[in-house]
């Protein structure tokens, strides 16, 4: 699709987003876990938003979402 739909000037982007989102449910059902360990909507959101804003000559088509303290 970014081959087909990219020389058009359209930026398509591949998202995962690989986290437990802060929301009242799941604070609920993992209420043993720290606050860190849930990411923020808004932090999300604009990582979404620094994508499908980046500069033509610099388009990333990956965009990963990761928790701060995963353990690699």
């Amino acid at each position: 699709m970014a081959a087909e739909v990219g020389l058009k000037g359209v930026h398509v982007a591949y998202g995962i987003i690989d986290v437990v989102i802060d929301l009242q449910w799941t604070c609920e059902l993992l209420a043993v876990k720290p606050d860190d360990f849930f990411n923020q909507p808004e932090s999300i959101a604009a990582t979404a938003y620094h994508v499908t804003h980046q500069e033509r000559f610099a388009w990333s088509f990956n965009m990963e979402v990761r928790p701060v303290g995963e353990a690699w």
